[in-house]
């Protein structure tokens, strides 16, 4: 490990944690409040939760499948009794079954690379827009610390797909930075760690260990990492 020139961040898990609901409660208000829906409760639910399965397959391939796209889905079927902006919709669903909350010392690790002049992007797996994260870490006091931030939910690629990561490599290489100058820290290791490893980046593995293996760092705690990369200032 060095001292990168540019970092990437995941989101979910690496920056962000949450409090979990149930996800029917996204639904319920599309029910409630946008969805102009003539039947009942029960057979609404039942003709969304039977959609469950496709979405589902997002986890099993590198594509990916939007929010947006279910909710033309549904907009087309039901119509609507609401003429509220979509992004609202869109981050109010989001919001109805997940509390977004910043991981330990994230604050502490976004000031430390800030004050080493590191450029900082995101780039996140998620079926919303890029608008919806961007307002997560807004509301999170952390939107300003980013150059850019991108969705996969704005794509039709998900990771660990190298097409995912090329949005910002080829951007990158224009700006004549080498893969090997940039960093990707997160905390799955088949989503965030492999493909930056295959593509010759550096990565950060987010987890239980401080251990160097040679292609990436594994590291337990965001201190931990301000350590380490102190060591190459």
């Amino acid at each position: 490990m060095r001292l990168p020139k540019i970092i990437i961040f995941d989101v979910g898990g690496t920056l962000i944690k949450g409090i979990w609901n149930d996800s029917i409660l996204g639904y319920k208000y599309l029910y409630d409040e946008i969805l102009d829906v003539r039947e009942s409760l029960d057979d609404y639910l039942e003709f969304v939760t039977g959609m469950f399965p496709v979405i589902k397959q997002r986890e099993t391939c590198d594509l990916e499948f939007s929010f947006h796209s279910f909710f033309n889905y549904l907009k087309d079927v039901y119509g609507l009794k609401s003429d509220l902006p979509y992004e609202e919709i869109e981050y109010k669903f989001a919001r109805c079954f997940y509390e977004p909350i910043l991981n330990d010392h994230v604050i502490k690790l976004l000031d430390y690379l800030k004050s080493l002049n590191i450029p900082l992007y995101v780039l996140s797996n998620s079926m919303y827009s890029t608008s919806c994260v961007e307002k997560e870490l807004l509301e999170l006091g952390i939107r300003d610390y980013f150059e850019l931030v991108i969705s996969s939910g704005d794509h039709l690629v998900r990771k660990p797909s190298c097409d995912l990561f090329k949005l910002y490599l080829k951007k990158f290489d224009m700006m004549g930075y080498h893969h090997e100058d940039i960093c990707y820290i997160g905390n799955d290791y088949y989503y965030d760690i492999t493909t930056p490893v295959k593509l010759g980046m550096m990565a950060v593995h987010i987890n239980d260990k401080d251990i160097d293996y040679g292609d990436y760092l594994e590291i337990s705690s965001y201190l931990n990492l301000i350590s380490e990369l102190k060591k190459y200032e």
